[in-house]
């Protein structure tokens, strides 16, 4: 049995069907996957969108679940993407580290194989003060810093994440220029299948040559609509059995 974890927010949200396909086909082994993501999600904070809320993937119950998981897994494959979202919602660089430095300490105790996906610098780096503002009032409205905080800020937290994936030995990404648009953040439609497949062959275990995805908008929709283990509607808790959906090729997890 293959044990896969996968940590955070839109771009794995926006991607999670077609990336539940490739995990079906990429890897020889039946897939135990458990999954921590969201719109806006963040590594430590209760993040909220709309009328949902979401607790800090340290704080998700994928930890404890992690611990009493009692099947044979012959591997554990993880990844952290997603990770300059905290930027955006003022938490300093030295508070977001120590977030990531919690999971990756989490995943080395299961001796998992991590791979982390880079800050989309190349992306970024392209953007004026007005398209930064833009889309920190469409995505984060209020609360990211200015914007040259936020040039300072992201150099620094890339600096960081990169000893982190030295000190952990982690396999890094670096998200690709081309793989963006006028949206700095979030890889764009067209890339998607190219990009996740990038991701993912980090694991050495995963073989993208067999990786298949045949996907339709209904079942996209059905995917989006499993409801994690905890989360918040208009300030209620609501919790949900887990697994969300299992079958012989793979078991899911959502927190």
């Amino acid at each position: 049995m293959q044990r896969v974890v996968l940590l955070g927010a839109s771009n794995l949200t926006l991607a999670f069907p077609l990336v539940l396909g490739y995990l079906r086909t990429g890897f020889a082994q039946p897939v135990r996957l458990f999954a921590a993501h969201g719109h806006g999600r963040s590594y430590g904070l209760t993040s909220r969108v709309l009328f949902r809320g979401l607790p800090g993937i340290t704080k998700s119950s994928l930890w404890s679940q992690l611990d009493e998981d009692s099947h044979e897994v012959s591997q554990t494959t993880a990844l952290l993407t997603d990770i300059g979202n905290d930027l955006l919602y003022g938490a300093d660089v030295a508070q977001i580290i120590e977030w990531v430095e919690e999971c990756l300490q989490q995943l080395q105790t299961r001796e998992a194989q991590v791979v982390m996906t880079m800050l989309p610098l190349a992306s970024v780096e392209r953007l004026s003060a007005w398209r930064y503002n833009l889309t920190s009032a469409l995505f984060f409205p209020g609360k990211g810093p200015k914007w040259h905080v936020m040039q300072q800020n992201i150099h620094e937290l890339d600096t960081e994440l990169r000893q982190l994936a030295k000190t952990y030995n982690a396999e890094t990404v670096e998200p690709q220029a081309a793989w963006y648009g006028f949206d700095p953040i979030h890889i764009r439609r067209g890339y998607r299948r190219a990009a996740w497949k990038q991701i993912l062959s980090r694991w050495s275990a995963f073989d993208a040559t067999a990786a298949k995805h045949r996907g339709s908008a209904s079942r996209a929709i059905n995917v989006w609509r499993l409801r994690p283990s905890q989360r918040f509607l208009f300030g209620r808790e609501h919790n949900h059995d887990q697994p969300v959906s299992a079958d012989e090729r793979l078991a899911l997890h959502l927190y």
